[in-house]
């Protein structure tokens, strides 16, 4: 589902409220990454996110994790509930 749904149709933002990188290998001009995208866990009014960054050799060159806060974007200060359905779809991005 596109974010602009989630966030004008469902009325759900999801603000950064902690990130973190390592930088493991570098990246010539001219690389090729591939990003991959997991879902480690899932609170009741949070999700954390790895991002995993390969170059075309598949050498990890770095990860991010982060974790971002579900917010009703009528009042982005108040945090509410992962809603089911996303917390369904979600899972499936489980590592």
């Amino acid at each position: 589902m596109h974010y602009n749904v989630i966030l004008h149709e469902h009325g759900l933002g999801f603000p950064l409220v902690h990130s973190d990188a390592q930088f493991l290998h570098p990246l010539a001009y001219g690389d090729t990454v591939h990003c991959t995208i997991t879902v480690p866990s899932i609170g009741n009014t949070s999700i954390s996110w790895r991002y995993e960054f390969r170059n075309q050799d598949n050498v990890l060159c770095w990860t991010s994790d982060q974790v971002t806060v579900c917010v009703d974007m009528n009042n982005v200060k108040e945090k509410v509930r992962v809603p089911d359905w996303m917390r369904d779809g979600l899972a499936k991005m489980a590592p």
